[in-house]
């Protein structure tokens, strides 16, 4: 829950800051601009922006403030926890632990299983003094003498052997009797150990439900003196409230002697028309108070039309300082077109003359194209319009000057040249064929000529006869 809380506290933070820079975008009337589309806001479209900002930015200001709280809630759960698991920890840390139990469980056991060991060695070892005798008893019972002899010197032989051995065995058997009665002691040490254990358990088991309700209880004891205070303060208070209603059913009887009728009558007459007056007055009030809302919610309505005024106000200054930029704009483009005009002309007017120079193969003369679309030729300081030139020299003129408008301004990737190889010689035309295919920009190029200047440079072609049939493209 707290890490819930956390994440939606962060998600509400983030989303406040975006609404507030939004909103800030928005506050500028000059800058506004539509989040989705990136268009120019209307005054009433920025309004209604700003006043949903305000609406969401309130609500997350609110689930911001319910987030705080339920991380403030969480923390005091978490700390009463961490302050209750403490306290257990060291309740249970006083108590006697399953290990410490187990470990004496184990202890016992090994102690009884080391007793049987010991019980079990102590039978193996009882019936070693009677085998001897035994033993001796059949040496004595044996008549043969050679064998008797063979058997007395085996027996001389393995004296001493038998000798250690019993004297070892005896020496087993003290040690043990000795291990035994050791073992025996120990384990009188310990006779108690299983009541003794049982009586803890049951103990334990009789105690449970106590320390149960003491745990239960434990909050409450916590509270105890707390709770004396608060007694001896509702004591105090008790007494302090009977000492007052003794004072003042003293002063009740001093009022009783001293009460007159007349007067009490008289007053209560007073009081009645205080109160009808008070009555007039609290019609009067809630009257004005209600003219007051009105008033106030006029106002108000005030303040928004204000607003609104301040607003057209902002977006007025806006368009008329756009206006007075849009027309400076334009003054300086109107006072800026005849240069634009002259700078260009003479671009295309140069550019004219290359063409012409190349495809004439005389660059002595020069090609000028005026502003008022004159066009002249300068040959030798000796200048002859546009009506002076042959047909060839107006023909090429005409090119040149359309070739240099195509490249200099046009936008349009596709030509299209009709005869633009007549009233020209042979070696012109190869010029003008070779000057048109050099011009870059296009994506495609349309010839229509009565010669076949353009067939070796074209990528493709087709020839058009006229027979009875009438104009038909030629069959390849």
């Amino acid at each position: 829950r707290e890490r819930a809380a956390q994440q939606e506290h962060a998600a509400a933070q983030a989303e406040r800051a975006r609404l507030e820079r939004q909103s800030a975008a928005l506050a500028d009337a000059a800058l506004a601009r539509c989040p989705v589309c990136e268009g120019e806001l209307t005054p009433e479209h920025r309004a209604a922006l700003l006043a949903r900002n305000e609406h969401e930015m309130a609500a997350l200001a609110q689930r911001i403030q319910d987030c705080s709280r339920t991380l403030n809630d969480c923390t005091r759960a978490l700390r009463d926890c961490e302050r209750e698991a403490n306290a257990l920890q060291r309740r249970l840390r006083a108590l006697p632990s399953a290990e410490d139990l187990a470990r004496a469980e184990a202890e016992e056991a090994r102690r009884r299983t080391t007793l049987e060991e010991r019980r079990g060695d102590v039978r193996a070892l009882a019936g070693v003094p009677e085998r001897v005798e035994a033993l001796r008893a059949e040496l004595a019972a044996w008549g043969d003498p050679r064998r008797e002899y063979q058997r007395c010197e085996d027996q001389v032989a393995q004296r001493e052997d038998l000798e250690a051995q019993e004297a070892a065995t005896r020496a087993a058997d003290s040690a043990a009797w000795r291990r035994l009665e050791a073992l025996e002691d120990a384990l009188r040490e310990h006779e108690g150990l299983d009541a003794a254990l049982s009586a803890a358990r049951a103990a334990r088991e009789r105690y449970r439900a106590d320390h149960d309700a003491y745990l239960a209880h434990e909050t409450t004891a916590r509270q105890y003196e707390a709770r004396r205070a608060k007694e001896a303060a509702l004591v105090a208070d008790v007494e302090a409230r009977v000492a007052e209603e003794e004072r003042l059913a003293e002063a009740h009887q001093l009022a009783l002697a001293a009460y007159d009728a007349q007067e009490h009558t008289a007053v209560r007459a007073r009081v009645d028309g205080v109160r009808q007056e008070l009555a007039g007055c609290t019609a009067q009030l809630s009257e004005r108070r209600a003219r007051l809302e009105t008033v106030e919610a006029e106002v108000a309505r005030l303040h928004e039309v204000e607003k609104e005024l301040a607003a057209h106000r902002d977006r007025t200054d806006a368009l008329q300082w756009l206006t007075r930029t849009v027309e400076t704009i334009r003054e300086w483009l109107r006072l800026a077109g005849p240069y634009v005009t002259r700078q260009l002309v003479l671009q295309i007017s140069r550019e004219a003359s290359a063409f012409y120079g190349d495809i004439m193969a005389d660059h002595s003369g020069r090609l000028q194209w005026s502003e008022d679309y004159e066009v002249m030729l300068e040959v030798k300081g000796q200048q002859r319009s546009f009506r002076q030139f042959s047909g060839g020299e107006q023909m090429v003129a005409a090119l040149a000057i359309r070739l240099a408008l195509l490249r200099e301004i046009s936008a349009v990737d596709i030509a299209f040249f009709d005869e633009p190889t007549a009233h020209l010689d042979p070696e012109r035309r190869e010029s003008l064929a070779e000057r048109i295919m050099q011009v870059k920009g296009l994506a495609q190029m349309f010839v229509i000529s009565h010669d076949d200047t353009f067939e070796r440079a074209a990528q493709s072609y087709i020839r058009i006869v006229k027979d009875e049939r009438g104009s038909h493209p030629e069959p390849a």
